[in-house]
């Protein structure tokens, strides 16, 4: 219960469930209280189950497999065993994105991408599957910034954002000096036309306006995200899937192109194969695999 209660501050759980076979002593109810943790034994899951119905076909031969134990083992094998050159993103995207102060992640992820540009091949469904996931890591991101863009500036969407990314308002003022000062050597010939002077990358215009559809579409993103990763376990071993397909009569078209105007951001901005929006868009957008 300590190691789920870590695990709980680390990801910054909203709430956790400590589930076990077995009886649960009255003992360990109580610590699980203290530790605001829900102890419930096989029965008791059931139960609430009951009590918070879902209309996705979970037990459907399509979804079912994110709750498989061998599916899931397998597709975790298969992006453990990707080529060197994706490992840069790959430990990215497993480790380092979670370590990192979260106003980092928004660029950082396209760096990463941009690394791997050469190598990630739309061809390859392993990497469509890459993307993907790198897509659901991405809207994270940007929940994690209109959540403190909101605090402060839910008016001046541009404006929060910028003081988000680099760091806040002292962070802000300090870059703009060292903007204002660099401009003033390019000016004077002292420093060549290809520094960059602006703090803010070439691409923050697009990510306003997609941190913007994101904002305002807020109510579907939990379904973008369901699509993100039903997709991604599925390509990762091969399977021609669509989310529609995948999510029956629960699929949402509107939450589908919040998915794909995300992943088109990721490969226009880090520059990435255009066959990877192409293949992102069919999964995400079309109403059957037979279509791929």
């Amino acid at each position: 219960m300590f190691w789920v209660r870590g695990l709980v501050e680390f990801f910054g759980a909203r709430s956790a469930f400590v589930v076990r076979e077995r009886e649960i002593s009255y003992g360990a109810r109580q610590l699980a209280a203290r530790l605001d943790l829900t102890a419930l034994t096989g029965s008791e899951v059931a139960a609430l189950e009951e009590l918070h119905p879902s209309n996705l076909p979970l037990m459907s031969s399509s979804l079912s497999n994110l709750f498989d134990p061998v599916h899931v083992a397998r597709v975790a094998q298969l992006f453990a065993q990707q080529e060197s050159r994706l490992k840069p993103l790959l430990d990215y995207r497993q480790f380092d994105y979670w370590i990192y102060d979260e106003y980092l992640n928004p660029i950082q992820m396209i760096e990463h991408l941009r690394g791997v540009r050469r190598t990630l091949d739309g061809k390859n469904p392993h990497h469509v599957a890459i993307l993907l996931d790198c897509a659901w890591l991405y809207v994270l991101t940007l929940l994690h910034a209109i959540g403190e863009v909101r605090k402060t500036h839910v008016s001046n969407l541009a404006g929060g954002l910028k003081e988000y990314l680099l760091g806040g308002p002292a962070r802000v003022r300090e870059k703009e000096n060292i903007e204002r000062l660099l401009g003033e050597l390019k000016a004077a010939g002292e420093l060549p036309e290809s520094v960059v002077t602006d703090p803010l990358p070439p691409y923050f215009a697009s990510m306003v306006e997609l941190v913007g559809r994101v904002m305002r579409r807020s109510d579907r993103v939990v379904e973008s995200l369901r699509y993100f990763e039903y997709l991604a376990s599925a390509m990762m071993v091969s399977a021609k899937t669509t989310a529609a397909e995948g999510f029956e009569a629960s699929y949402d078209p509107v939450a589908a192109k919040i998915a794909e105007n995300v992943v088109a951001f990721l490969v226009q901005a880090a520059e990435l194969d255009p066959q990877l929006l192409v293949r992102s868009r069919v999964a995400l957008l079309e109403a059957s695999s037979r279509s791929t």
